[in-house]
């Protein structure tokens, strides 16, 4: 998922789709490969081919009559519409994905879609609603053992808290996060838990901490080859520069994440 692009425990996705819900299991399933795939390319970046990979995918399960195909597929086209900035078809193709999860009574699917209706509520700023998805997708993670959905969650808790002004909670969202992502290996959101650090500390006037965080973030970025959210921790460092008065690289860094480009 996600903001900085939200991530998930992908791996448990063969054996989910293994269960007693599908007409055919995904490991003989031919476009099976190319979903899974699909969703690993989304989030390490490789977005074009992700969504390449997910047309193919989601138009052979739909000819094969393969349910939760279909709705892993729905799923991640609604992941890679918000990185589009198309929040509200992200949310139509989450609730579509939903509605086909719980035909199935697949309940870790439904929480591949919480994250598209969550942000989708947070920018039409109803925060009551994106807190609910992200607490019950936090619930449900961590009953079924997926610790990195669950990081992501604590994630969205943290910069709700952030927006509401609780920094102190928005804080602590975020450590859970980075410490839960950091322990299970996943540092795709324990990037986006730093970035959250980066940005709650620059909010409470604590440059060098932001700072740190925000470079830590950006170096992972540069790294994973524009992972999707590079341009936003490239806009936060032009913010910071500009906040410490240094305005020559504010500028620098506004022309840069205009451009979808790291310093």
């Amino acid at each position: 998922m996600g903001s900085p692009a939200s991530t998930s425990d992908w791996s448990l996705i063969p054996a989910a789709a293994d269960s007693d819900h599908n007409r055919e299991p995904l490991t003989d399933c031919p476009t099976g490969g190319d979903q899974v795939l699909g969703y690993v390319l989304h989030h390490v970046g490789a977005l074009d081919f992700s969504k390449e990979l997910a047309a193919k995918s989601s138009a052979g399960f739909r000819s094969l009559g393969h349910a939760w195909g279909t709705a892993v597929t729905t799923s991640l086209r609604a992941h890679h519409t918000i990185t589009r900035g198309d929040l509200p078809t992200a949310a139509d193709l989450a609730e579509e994905a939903l509605a086909q999860f719980r035909a199935l009574d697949d309940l870790g699917g439904e929480l591949l879609t919480i994250y598209p209706r969550a942000a989708f509520a947070e920018a039409i700023g109803d925060h009551d609603t994106a807190e609910r998805l992200h607490r019950d997708g936090l619930r449900l993670a961590e009953e079924l053992g997926m610790w990195a959905e669950a990081a992501d969650r604590l994630s969205g808790l943290g910069k709700l808290a952030m927006l509401r002004g609780d920094h102190d909670t928005a804080r602590r969202f975020y450590e859970r996060a980075r410490a839960l992502a950091a322990e299970h290996s996943f540092k795709p959101a324990e990037v986006v838990a730093i970035t959250g650090l980066g940005l709650t500390a620059r909010r409470t006037g604590d440059l060098a901490e932001a700072e740190e965080h925000l470079r830590e973030a950006e170096k992972w970025h540069r790294r994973a080859e524009r992972a999707p959210g590079h341009p936003a921790v490239v806009v936060e460092l032009g913010l910071l520069a500009q906040q410490g008065g240094d305005h020559a690289a504010a500028a620098s860094q506004h022309s840069s994440g205009t451009r979808g480009e790291g310093t």
